[in-house]
């Protein structure tokens, strides 16, 4: 019976020595060195991931402020073109007042000396 006990410890000793070299000890390597690899990894890639978020918003700030600025110039081309159309008009109505004016006088002293 003591014998059989020897060889069941040996046997255990050599299940958990083999189990330690050949499970634990590629495990623990993992874990020390490319867990640690793969960490660093993660870090800059997320680093990455939001110097991208950062790029795609200031993106999409920057095309909204051109859409912006596109409609502001179309808009001032509107304004521009009302104000010449305003102008315009203001010229036209001083030309005819100025033609009507000269008449008037004109028509005026007639009429008061025909009084």
């Amino acid at each position: 019976i003591a014998q059989a006990e020897f060889k069941l410890g040996a046997g255990e000793r050599d299940f958990i020595n083999s189990c330690a070299s050949n499970t634990l000890l590629p495990v623990r390597r993992f874990l020390e060195g490319d867990m640690k690899t793969i960490q660093r990894e993660r870090k800059v890639l997320n680093t990455k991931r939001l110097d991208l978020d950062a790029a795609k918003s200031r993106l999409r700030k920057a095309k909204s402020v051109k859409v912006d600025l596109s409609i502001r110039k179309r808009n001032r081309k509107r304004i521009l073109a009302s104000r010449y159309e305003l102008y315009l008009t203001c010229a036209e109505m001083g030309r005819i007042i100025n033609m009507q004016i000269p008449g008037t006088l004109i028509y005026g002293s007639v009429s008061k000396i025909a009084d």
